[in-house]
Order: C-alpha cells, then structure tokens, then sequence
C-alpha cells in the first residue's frame, strides 16, 4: 500500500471523507488538501534485522487560512515499507492534522484532545495589542524522553520559546511553529525550528539552550511537536487583565519617530 492510501485511510479515521488523487487527498468539509512526497528511502540490516526508514514531506493547504502551505518533513520507520508508512501515517495525523482541524473549524472537537491556550502581545513601539489562541499538538518524545513523558509538562516547549513567540506575534495573521530538538551523548545538539515554514534562528537558539541544560543524556533524547497560533479577539481571551498586566510596558515613541509619522499623515 503506498504512503497517501495509509495517510488517507488514517485522516478516515477521525470521521471525514477523503478524495483520493495521484499524488494528493482533498478533505472537503475542511476545504483541505494535502500533498505528499517520497524524497528518500534507506535500508538496514544490523544482525539480521531489516528495517527500511523514508523521508516524507507532507503539505497542507488551505485556501483562505494558509494558502502557501503548512508543511512537514517527518520520518517513516518500520520492517518493511507497509509498516514504515503506517507509522508516519498515524504520527502526522494524531500530532498535526488535529491541531490544524481545530483552527478550521468552529466548534471545539472535545475527542481530539488539543489544548489551546490564551496569548496577549503588545507592539512594544504603538502599544497596539493583539490576541491568540495557541494550539498545541502533541508532545512526542524518542529515546530517554520516552521514559519521562508523562512527568513532562505538554507546555514546555512552549514555555521555553513564550519570549520569542511574543516578540513575533504583533500582527493579526496565523503563525504555525515545528519544533524538534535532541540531545545525544550528552554532548550533541541537534534541532529543527521552522516559523511559517522558514527557519527560525531566535526559537532555535532558545531550544539549544534548553538542550545544553539538560544532563547526563546517556544515548539519545529527543523531543518534538507541532504549535499553532491564531488571531481571536480580545474579548475571546478569559482574563486578558491578568495576561496585560505581565507585558512590558509600551516605549514612548522618540522625536523622529513621531516627526516621521507626522510626515506620513500629510
């Protein structure tokens, strides 16, 4: 079976329909697509077990929400080509697709699981503020993290990039975060950090950070996940007083700065 009838078959899951095309499924109730493609295939043979791993990009599209695109590089891994893509299959659909089914539609899907969180940011320069809701896929953890998964907050990548997102997040529009960062023998970072699919040097710099504190990582750690952070109003948020109060306060705009503005308006 190849990879698109597994995703295909994976999203049916979740209750929708799915038109099936060459290279590309189309999920009309949400309005849809997602194309995929097969970039690279490796084999494996370490004392007699085989195992194959594929390189799989994935892109999502949706005309009035992300028009260009929210796309992912994700591996599939398994015995055999069957079970390498089920396994990527079910790692995009249950970590991503449902973050970006619940931006899409307008009630809350209580079975989906996906734990959305109020943000307030102000534009330090006009003192303009701005509301979102962040989304969260799930927290997935390889290696040691597997055995601390549970005592590990679902926020905490969040919480490590929360500064930069703010810094970022001052205009109405959709933002979407792909995070992945790892840590081996203790001494080897690695990491993937991509805002609106283009890398993200201040988000990357904060998750080296957090990886370089992390010790006595004996063989490998990884951990990675999936944010969305869309525009709402103010008035959606639940206690925007308390989230205001901890915003730096607005800079006064200095004497250029207004004289160029002055000139604008004329």
């Amino acid at each position: 079976m190849e990879f698109l009838e597994h995703l295909a078959q994976e999203v049916e899951k979740t209750g929708h329909a799915v038109q099936r095309s060459e290279f590309s499924i189309f999920i009309e109730s949400l309005n849809l697509q997602i194309e995929v493609t097969i970039n690279d295939k490796q084999e494996h043979n370490v004392n007699g077990e085989y195992s194959v791993v594929y390189e799989l990009h994935i892109t999502a599209t949706h005309k009035e929400l992300f028009p260009d695109g929210i796309w992912d590089c994700l591996a599939g891994v398994g015995k055999n080509d069957d079970e390498a893509f089920s396994y990527a299959a079910q790692n995009w659909v249950w970590a991503n697709f449902l973050v970006i089914h619940e931006i899409i539609v307008p009630v809350e899907t209580k079975d989906f699981n996906v734990p959305r969180f109020d943000l307030l940011t102000r534009n330090l320069d006009t003192g303009e503020e701005f509301a979102f809701k962040i989304f969260l896929g799930e927290l997935q953890a390889a290696g040691e993290f597997m055995e601390l998964k549970d005592s590990l907050e679902e926020t905490i990548l969040v919480q490590k990039l929360l500064n930069e997102i703010s810094a970022v997040a001052i205009e109405k529009k959709l933002f979407w975060i792909k995070i992945y960062i790892s840590k081996i023998n203790n001494n080897q970072i690695m990491g993937d950090c991509l805002l609106n699919n283009q890398n993200w040097l201040e988000g990357l710099n904060v998750l080296y950070w957090f990886a370089e504190e992390l010790k006595y990582v004996k063989s490998y750690a990884a951990l990675k996940q999936f944010i969305i952070i869309k525009p709402c109003e103010i008035s959606e948020l639940k206690n925007p007083d308390k989230i205001r109060e901890a915003l730096p306060p607005a800079t006064k705009p200095s004497f250029l700065s207004r004289l160029l503005k002055k000139w604008k308006s004329i």
